[in-house]
């Protein structure tokens, strides 16, 4: 039955011209929620065998051109194959997309961006978040990065292309926000800490993901005015710690207080934030010369 109505609806919307198909399928194929990339189950419209190979490509373009899609580029998300699924096409089409990483590097890295990309250009870390710049129509973003240490937090494997996208595409929506769920669940059930708060007899209560986008915006003239007045050698101070800060705190006190236990100086963060990304595109453009020499 079901068959026999996807084969006639094909035949039905072959009669009118590409234009108006176009503007048919988000109609039929786009779903309420975001839809895992790693294993989509696209509408039965999408199926040359089902409905007609020309309306199953154009079907499958408006799937993926229409729906948010969510994507974990943490590194075990590449474990066992490519966090971008299955279909070659999705990368073309995709536009909206729900980025879930975490803070992974060395604590111990190299502190000057120099330094830091002559190390780590190649490492896993960078070529996941590079990834993002294979996306040819992207134009919303949002990433969820999840603490893993405490302190400022560590997103130098992903803050240049942060702005290599938004250089590639001024007018992209970039939203990011962070998540201490997992130090601080981590800490609810430790031996020391469940003797004040009940642990396993009162579960740890998830505060999810703080928007943090203004952390990660181009540094305005004030912040660099703050930098040379009080940050000149450019030295982060120590961030705030945020289990004991943060775990006597509802979830929605933790909402609120932790955008303040990401990084101490969002205006240093800022400017370093610029300045690691020029000298990023330095690197990348001395070793493409270094590759066609």
């Amino acid at each position: 039955m079901i068959y026999t109505q996807m084969k006639e609806l094909a035949q039905l919307l072959l009669r009118l011209p590409r234009e108006l198909r176009d503007m048919i399928y988000p109609n039929i194929i786009i779903e309420t929620k975001p839809i895992p990339l790693i294993s989509p189950s696209p509408h039965s419209l999408t199926s040359p065998t089902q409905s007609n190979s020309t309306i199953a490509t154009e079907a499958m373009e408006a799937f993926y051109t229409y729906n948010t899609f969510v994507v974990n580029l943490s590194p075990d998300s590449f474990a066992d194959g490519d966090s971008w699924g299955s279909d070659p096409g999705a990368k073309l089409f995709l536009r909206n997309i729900i980025v879930y990483g975490s803070e992974v590097l060395d604590p111990l890295a190299p502190q000057t961006p120099q330094e830091f990309e002559e190390l780590y250009s190649n490492s896993l870390h960078r070529w996941i978040w590079e990834s993002l710049l294979s996306l040819p129509k992207l134009e919303k973003l949002e990433i969820r990065l999840m603490k893993k240490r405490e302190g400022n937090i560590d997103v130098r494997d992903l803050a240049p292309i942060i702005h290599a996208l938004r250089e590639r595409w001024p007018n992209i929506d970039i939203t990011v926000s962070v998540s201490f769920d997992d130090i601080l669940s981590e800490a609810w059930y430790d031996p020391f800490w469940a003797t004040f708060n009940g642990g396993e007899e009162n579960p740890y209560q998830a505060a999810g993901y703080i928007d943090v986008s203004d952390f990660f915006c181009s540094p305005s003239d004030e912040d660099r005015r703050y930098v040379e007045e009080y940050l000149p050698r450019r030295k982060m101070p120590m961030g705030r710690n945020a289990r004991l800060g943060l775990l006597d705190h509802s979830p929605q006190e933790r909402r609120a207080l932790g955008v303040h236990y990401v990084v101490k100086e969002p205006a240093l963060f800022r400017v370093m934030m610029e300045e690691h990304y020029q000298v990023y595109k330095k690197c990348k453009e001395s070793r493409y010369l270094e590759k066609n020499a």
